[in-house]
């Protein structure tokens, strides 16, 4: 039997929103300015006498912000009578912002424009191009989950076990190493101490590296990015195309040992950035995926996301991306459009943002996203000494390029990462996400929030039908911050009219009612700390726009490096049987004469009767 592992590329990004008015809304709690013959009795005497206590800390003695009983306007009114200085607190209107995206201080933090998005993102190279302003509203799910005091900014996702299976890892990453609590080796040599190969450019080498960046970079640690699920633990499966531990095994049990052993580590969601061949034993996989799905997780289900592939074709010849209790993803580019290369069918799930592979002379690279990648400094290089061309990392996909994730070494973090690989891993981190908020939710609830609460991106090239699905698009776009507050409401915990009224400026409904849960009230009641007035539990370093940040797909180094033959080592999809690899079927757009794709290279080899197949 044909053993192949179609690998497919993922990235992602940052955002930023728009001033609104939030509306006058009474708090409950009363300002009360006390008179000096009522305070000569004690401030808590003064106050008991009035029919209140005090409900907040204000600088002047004199003042008190109080809870009184009965209608705090008609008790003010009353004070106001006997002498006082009295009016009700309300939110004030004031120009805020509706949601303020929590920014980490990750050196390539404003690069990020799949995680949030104004339509103005800058680099650090001012090479990057932002084409839209569409995004995952990742930033605005963290400051959501921070205001319901589930988080901190150093500490989103502490709790929650991504599993990633893919061909290699860079433990000792500096952004990496810290979330990296469990790992195996599924393949063949590694570097001694790691989980990658150690001849640069080779297929199971780095795009495991790159993957776990986008779901799980350390964030808010001042160096490189970060994933989508920040602070996330991750178990990392480093896995070949053939078994090349032990020959005799078939591809069945293979990654049969493989997805049970991430299983039995207590991975919560588990990441494939890869397809199958179309000949795998669909039947039996079928039954593994739902046995995942109605066990993990002691029983709540353990929820298996799978990148739908790079050929442009239907893709429901893959049984693992088109199961029913996997989720499948496909691309969409920062205007919210499809990518061409991206897979597409009736089992397609959800599009998420990230880059591919466009680009005009030099000049301009559209969407390129950053993440991390592997490394190893040579010998060449001293402890402080300055890099230099020629002297520098010599692993991973961009060992030259100069940005470095602000500790001056080169090639810890790459911009080429891109298609249906590099949108997988954003879903996962999110989907963690969602047991943030809570952590009861079944794998089936986790995949029917994130599909529920999509955007209907693009909705004339979609033509979503009447259930909101898109052949094309799947239920649309992942809207990060949308699917926490569902977590949240069907878990039992409240949106108050006041955040739901946030979310909405943050992310204007794009169907006819996103707020449609079976139970939920929005109470006319603020919560302690308001979205647009957080407290700082952790010192966030103030980010710049003089950032960077990348992708995978085949973006040639412009800063002098010998990376010529790497530009063309994408992993892609086989092309099974049809003549159409996965990630090369870049379409230009004919309405710009400079705009060039650069499409990602198949690269097949035969071993042992299995076909190795690079993203």
């Amino acid at each position: 039997m044909k053993k192949i592992i179609a690998c497919f590329t993922f990235f992602t990004l940052f955002f930023m929103l728009e001033g609104v008015d939030v509306p006058n809304r009474l708090t409950g709690r009363i300002f009360i300015k006390l008179t000096d013959k009522c305070l000569k009795t004690g401030r808590n005497s003064c106050l008991k006498s009035l029919g209140c206590v005090d409900a907040g800390k204000l600088t002047l003695n004199n003042w008190a912000l109080a809870k009184c009983s009965g209608d705090p306007v008609k008790r003010s009114d009353e004070f106001v009578k006997k002498g006082f200085i009295s009016r009700p607190e309300r939110f004030v209107s004031s120009k805020l912002y509706s949601i303020d995206p929590l920014y980490l201080n990750d050196v390539y933090a404003h690069e990020q424009w799949n995680f949030h998005n104004n339509g103005n993102v800058t680099s650090a190279d001012g090479k990057l191009s932002v084409k839209g302003d569409d995004h995952a509203h990742i930033l605005e799910a963290w400051q959501l989950l921070k205001t319901l005091g589930v988080v901190t900014d150093s500490g989103i996702g502490k709790d929650r076990l991504i599993g990633i299976i893919d061909d290699g890892f860079d433990i000792l990453h500096d952004d990496l190493k810290d979330n990296f609590i469990s790992w195996k080796n599924f393949s063949g040599p590694v570097e001694p101490e790691n989980m990658f190969s150690e001849t640069a450019g080779t297929v199971a080498n780095f795009h495991g590296t790159m993957v776990a960046g986008v779901a799980a970079a350390r964030g808010n640690n001042s160096a490189g990015l970060t994933g989508a699920c920040p602070a996330c633990s991750v178990i990392a499966a480093r896995m070949d195309a053939d078994p090349t531990i032990d020959p005799e095994l078939t591809a069945e049990e293979y990654f049969d040992s493989i997805f049970n052993w991430v299983y039995e580590e207590g991975a919560e969601i588990i990441n494939c950035s890869w397809g199958p061949d179309a000949d795998i034993n669909a039947e039996y996989f079928g039954e593994l995926f739902s046995y995942f799905a109605t066990n993990g997780r002691g029983g709540l289900g353990t929820l298996i996301v799978f990148a739908s592939g790079n050929s442009g074709e239907d893709f429901s010849w893959n049984p693992f991306a088109t199961h029913p209790d996997t989720l499948s993803v496909g691309a969409t580019d920062s205007a919210g459009s499809r990518y061409d290369f991206s897979n597409y069918g009736t089992m397609l799930d959800i599009m998420a943002p990230t880059a591919g592979g466009e680009k005009s002379g030099t000049t301009k690279y559209f969407d390129r996203i950053w993440t991390t990648d592997n490394f190893l400094r040579p010998a060449c290089l001293a402890e402080g000494a300055v890099p230099t061309n020629g002297c520098s990392d010599q692993a991973g996909w961009t060992p030259n390029h100069p940005m470095a994730g602000g500790d001056g070494w080169w090639g810890k973090y790459s911009y080429r990462f891109s298609h249906t690989s590099s949108a997988a891993p954003l879903v996962t981190g999110v989907a963690a996400l969602l047991l943030e908020a809570n952590q009861v939710l079944t794998a089936k609830e986790i995949k029917e929030i994130l599909i529920n609460t999509a955007d209907k991106v693009s909705p004339m090239d979609a033509n979503y039908d009447s259930n909101g699905h898109s052949n094309k698009y799947g239920f649309g776009r992942i809207n990060a911050l949308r699917a926490v507050a569902a977590a949240w409401i069907l878990g039992g915990g409240t949106i108050t009219a006041g955040l739901k009224d946030d979310i909405d400026e943050s992310s204007p409904c794009t169907k006819e009612d996103c707020w449609n849960f079976e139970g939920a009230e929005y109470p006319d009641v603020e919560t302690e700390n308001d979205l647009n007035n957080q407290p700082d539990e952790d010192e966030d370093t103030e980010i710049t726009d003089d950032t960077y940040f990348h992708d995978d797909v085949s973006f040639p180094d412009e800063d002098g490096g010998n990376n010529e033959n790497n530009d063309a080592d994408a992993l892609t999809v086989p092309d099974n049987g049809n003549g159409e690899n996965s990630e090369t079927e870049n379409v230009p757009d004919e309405k710009n004469d400079d705009l060039q794709y650069v499409p990602d290279e198949l690269v097949e080899e035969e071993k042992a009767g299995c076909s190795v197949v690079r993203i």
